[in-house]
């Protein structure tokens, strides 16, 4: 079984959704520390004046030194699903699948069943998945593996990085012989250390599609609702699953 490990972001690239295509199983963990200025509250869509990205953010409260992804509450006295439809009415009513996207977008965006930060993220990432046709297993809550974490964090072994031996130990419970990790991991992670542990290490590199925005730009990379309102769901699809592994 091939298995993919990431943190739930809010409204990922389509190299996100590439790894969830590429997967038997996608798990995203929330045992993990929480991050200032990540992708997991925030991404970017494009300014159509400038042509610049500009971030949408999902604000959050009581943060506090090592707080987990799990416990992480969204900030809902600001707004902010109404500043975000107000960007996307202003810069993306002319693009060429404006009304279906912004529908689709606004009703995930006023799902407030949850003050979670990672479950509302999780949502957001299977219906998205759903909707595009991934058949990918996705799991968003992991309270199997507390006890892992709390081992983790109380051994010392320099020899094996800590998210190395989680990665590792997760792989082996679920019975997954291959991981696949993002392309940005191959400065951070060896195959020779994956292969002593019993794991096939593999990096997925997906296709660098590059799409006409507004006729006037191309800039790649942002949040997957841009692609979805140049290109609709079929061609989204068409561009997920280009991708290659190293």
């Amino acid at each position: 079984m091939t298995l993919g490990i990431m943190q739930s972001y809010f409204f990922p690239y389509l190299g996100y959704f590439s790894l969830i295509d590429a997967v038997d199983k996608m798990m995203l963990y929330e045992h993990v520390t929480y991050r200032k200025r990540t992708w997991v509250n925030r991404n970017r869509l494009l300014n159509k004046g400038t042509g610049e990205p500009t971030f949408i953010t999902v604000p959050v409260s009581g943060i506090y030194s090592n707080i987990l992804m799990r416990d992480v509450q969204i900030d809902q006295t600001s707004g902010w699903q109404k500043s975000i439809k107000n960007f996307l009415l202003f810069n993306y009513r002319k693009a060429e699948y404006f009304e279906e996207i912004f529908q689709f977008v606004s009703d995930l965006l006023k799902d407030n069943s949850t003050s979670s930060l990672h479950e509302m993220n999780a949502s957001i990432i299977i219906a998205i998945s759903v909707k595009l046709g991934l058949t990918t297993d996705i799991t968003y809550k992991h309270d199997q593996y507390l006890d892992l974490e709390q081992k983790l964090m109380s051994e010392d072994d320099r020899e094996i990085p800590i998210k190395l031996q989680r990665i590792a130990s997760v792989c082996h419970e679920e019975g997954a012989s291959i991981y696949i990790n993002p392309s940005g991991g191959q400065d951070l992670y060896d195959p020779e250390m994956f292969y002593k542990l019993g794991i096939s290490l593999k990096f997925i590199l997906p296709d660098s599609f590059l799409y006409s925005q507004f006729g006037k730009y191309e800039v790649p990379n942002l949040s997957i609702i841009d692609c979805l309102m140049h290109k609709g769901w079929i061609d989204t699809r068409e561009a997920i699953r280009k991708y290659d592994f190293k």
